[in-house]
């Protein structure tokens, strides 16, 4: 989702090209940009308050960039720092040998968890809620052309045979027929 803020509005510096490297977790990207190790970062939203909340980090120490016009967006749905859109996060999905009641209840109990819980705090979640619409994330992919959508648009020869094989297989078969014909009339 950074990724494509940053592809939308160029880099911070039009001369310079942005190289992007990924340090593994949330916390060590931002301690990266902290130790002058890179000159931003990407992470999830709500990473930069807990750590601070932990006395981690100092929030003045860091800007979000990309941002309205304020140096420090908030998001006026979790009133958290932001530079990229709203995206829906983790999916909760049940594999085949999960009983279809126990799924039910481990759902139920989740979408009544209160975000103040003990649970919902240890594991730095603010909630539950029946699945969201996904296609934002989608779209984004695609756009990036990454994940799923690494080869989205492209065609290859390989692409066209599966799709195609019975009509290029007939039109062979037709060409060859036409060529036997020519060669016994000559």
């Amino acid at each position: 989702m950074g990724l494509k803020t940053v592809c939308k509005n160029g880099p911070l510096q039009p001369h310079i090209s942005p190289k992007i490297s990924f340090v593994g977790t949330h916390d060590a990207a931002i301690y990266a940009v902290l130790d002058g190790k890179a000159d931003a970062g990407c992470v999830r939203t709500s990473t930069l308050e807990r750590m601070a909340e932990e006395d981690l980090i100092n929030l003045n120490d860091f800007k979000v960039i990309h941002g309205p016009s304020s140096p420090n967006h908030f998001s006026h749905e979790h009133h958290l720092l932001h530079s990229t859109r709203a995206y829906p996060e983790w999916a909760l999905a049940k594999l085949d040998h999960v009983a279809n009641k126990l799924a039910e209840q481990v759902t139920m109990v989740l979408i009544d968890m209160p975000s103040n819980s003990y649970a919902a705090q240890r594991s730095h979640s603010f909630g539950w809620s029946v699945p969201l619409n996904y296609q934002s994330v989608h779209e984004c992919l695609r756009e990036l052309k990454v994940g799923p959508y690494r080869d989205y648009g492209k065609i290859s020869v390989v692409d066209v045979y599966e799709q195609y094989w019975a009509y290029i297989l007939a039109a062979t078969v037709i060409m060859l027929l036409f060529f036997v014909l020519f060669v016994r009339l000559k």
